[in-house]
């Protein structure tokens, strides 16, 4: 009856009777909770100021149905209890759900709150069909799940999506969302170079009279460099795009113009950031000691891709056996019977065995 001056000590003693005393005290044999005995649970959690452990008390111990309990809560606004209902965290509500079904959520009225709705989309989308359609016109609803769920948009009609400062914090928080936007939103530049910027793929859903513009396919590429694949033919051949991408993912020289297949500058930078970018440098770069040096340095797999003058080069076999073991493989007939390498090779093969995860590719 002191709750303004329970010490610690008190309290901890009263955690650990609390679960008996709810067991024996709070509960109809059917498992229903006694409605005059809310004020200890709505008190336990309100008092304590201590979510975890009070759920823990009153929910983890499985007492009586978990959803009888939280239907009970909802039917009785007392201010405790009330502050006990805005404590519910994510393993409370999917603990009710299991314990009685989905129909808990309608039961309690959760399908219209947003905090407990959002908590439940982010665990897994497949709550999203409870969604009250209400929330569908709450801005900060569908923040909070738009970037787990998207597609959440598909269902949201009206002037909620007219609010274009609102898109635009959509978008930056999944550039996914332009794709269930409505069209004009697609042909707006700020719109698009943020998600642009986001992640460069987002430039499939662009408007085709946006796809030609270099600042915003420039920002694509320096997100993601693969996104090179999504760009014009003039594009592939402007240097600062093709730099960037390359940059970015050394592999996206695969799309670039074959004029920066041939360029030294523009194969080193790629190769230095992966190595297995020389496979789509042009004939002579992978002649080139020096480009295959930075190569093999990245990733040692990259010698497969040398030329067969420099697969039989001794001082890049070394190289490229200390960055990846099995480059063995790839050297020249000579280099596989020789001795050094074979010990090199050997000692490396039993190191990782014993020590090293397999390099993922």
């Amino acid at each position: 009856k002191r709750v303004n001056n329970v010490t610690t000590e008190e309290k901890a003693i009263l955690m650990k009777e609390i679960p008996k005393y709810i067991k024996e005290n709070c509960y109809y044999a059917n498992g229903s909770i006694k409605s005059n005995d809310l004020w200890l649970v709505g008190w336990v959690a309100a008092e304590f100021h201590d979510r975890k452990n009070a759920l823990r008390v009153l929910i983890n111990n499985e007492y009586g149905l978990l959803g009888n309990l939280l239907n009970k809560l909802a039917m009785f606004p007392d201010s405790s209890v009330t502050r006990f209902m805005e404590q519910l965290d994510l393993d409370v509500i999917l603990k009710a759900i299991k314990a009685d079904g989905v129909r808990v959520i309608h039961r309690n009225e959760l399908h219209t709150d947003p905090y407990a709705m959002g908590l439940l989309v982010k665990h897994d989308v497949k709550y999203a069909e409870q969604i009250n359609s209400q929330l569908l016109n709450d801005k900060a609803f569908l923040l909070s799940v738009v970037e787990s769920y998207p597609e959440i948009l598909q269902r949201v009609f009206g002037r909620t999506l007219e609010d274009k400062e609102l898109v635009l914090s959509l978008v930056k928080k999944n550039y996914a969302c332009l794709k269930f936007l409505p069209n004009k939103y697609l042909s707006d530049y700020g719109m698009c170079m943020e998600a642009a910027k986001q992640e460069g793929f987002s430039i499939m859903y662009f408007d085709i009279s946006l796809r030609d513009k270099d600042e915003l396919v420039l920002a694509a590429v320096s997100s993601r460099g693969s996104a090179l694949s999504l760009a014009t033919p003039q594009q592939k051949k402007n240097q600062a795009i093709v730099y960037a991408a390359v940059k970015k993912c050394g592999l996206a020289l695969e799309y670039a113009d074959d004029i920066w297949k041939s360029d030294f500058e523009m194969v080193a930078t790629a190769v230095s950031n992966r190595g297995m970018a020389l496979r789509y440098a042009a004939t002579e770069l992978q002649d080139c000691e020096e480009i295959v040096r930075l190569a093999v340095e990245n990733d040692g797999y990259a010698i497969r891709f040398a030329s067969e003058r420099l697969r039989d080069c001794y001082d890049l076999a070394v190289l490229a056996i200390t960055t990846y073991t099995d480059a063995y493989n790839y050297l020249s007939i000579r280099l596989k019977s020789n001795s050094e390498i074979i010990k090199l090779y050997s000692l490396k093969k039993e190191e990782e065995n014993k020590w090293l995860p397999s390099k993922v590719r």
